[in-house]
């Protein structure tokens, strides 16, 4: 029996098949070839299918992880085992909105081509990269492949158990990015902002409170604008009033005597650690940081 033959009866069962032929023989490949290609398009269909379950499953154990806080060591065992992260590992968390996701896809895709292990998903309105961290894989490597998305980036965090709390601090930088950001903001650097807009309705509040008296009919709009800005700028520097007074081109005296100004004024004396920090985040909730920045 020809291989044409034999090939026909697997095809036509155990019946009559005829002699093989010229013809006979295209037809018999065209067979195969149909049969073979139905084949691998059942393979490919498949391992995309478990493909998706497997990403399925890697979501809902991160998903998890995070409505669990870290307080449950089985969920954090086994969501480990699931996202193949060390329980022990230390992690960097990010987080872009999602106007920005198709970047923070793109920085993904690179840092796995670097052989990092990390998961990337959706967490409520914003996209969330975790990555452990390793010897080739460090924080400043992570920061190098997000230098063009604009995110929120957590500290490094020590266990997989603590990744909640970093995916929480990441997103609440992302919220209080500045208008036009084009990279990745730490959290170190926005502290300042984050408790203004975790605490909006109480800072509001405290600035009026503290800054105020500054719109108090009598106050010229020209003195106030001075008084911000020489507070502002000895805030923003080294806390020496020789290099305020260097900043601003006038002589030091002058700056005490805007320092007593505001201090009759609102009741707050810029160079008591106290009062500067609640004047720091006054300024923050008008807008006016001590690093000039406008939110």
């Amino acid at each position: 029996m020809t291989l044409a033959t034999a090939i026909l009866r697997i095809f036509r069962g155990s019946g009559p098949v005829p002699e093989p032929g010229r013809g006979s023989a295209y037809h018999v490949w065209e067979a195969v070839e149909k049969h073979v290609t139905g084949i691998m398009r059942a393979y490919q269909r498949t391992v995309l299918e478990m493909g998706r379950r497997a990403e399925d499953e890697r979501r809902m154990w991160f998903s998890r992880l995070l409505d669990d806080a870290g307080h449950n060591p089985t969920v954090v065992r086994d969501a480990g085992l699931a996202l193949g992260f060390e329980g022990a590992g230390r992690f960097l968390c990010a987080a872009a909105a999602a106007q920005d996701g198709a970047r923070l896809l793109r920085a993904t895709a690179a840092l796995r081509a670097a052989g990092a292990v990390l998961q990337q998903q959706p967490v409520a309105s914003d996209e969330v990269l975790t990555v452990q961290l390793g010897p080739r894989i460090t924080p400043q490597s992570v920061l190098n492949h997000l230098s063009d998305v604009p995110c929120g980036v957590s500290p490094v965090v020590e266990g997989l158990a603590s990744v909640p709390r970093a995916v929480q601090l990441a997103t609440a930088t992302t919220r209080v990015l500045p208008a036009g950001a084009s990279g990745p903001r730490k959290l170190e650097d926005s502290w300042l902002d984050v408790m203004v807009h975790r605490t909006a309705e109480l800072s509001a509040e405290l600035a009026n409170d503290v800054l105020g008296a500054l719109n108090a009919e009598g106050t010229a709009d020209v003195e106030t604008a001075r008084l911000l800005e020489t507070v502002r700028v000895h805030l923003a520097g080294s806390g020496s009033i020789v290099d305020t007074a260097t900043a601003l081109y006038c002589h030091r005296n002058t700056v005490q005597q805007r320092f007593r100004r505001f201090h009759e004024l609102t009741g707050r004396d810029v160079r008591r650690p106290e009062d500067a920090a609640l004047i720091a985040i006054a300024l923050r909730v008008r807008g006016q940081s001590p690093q000039g920045q406008q939110n």
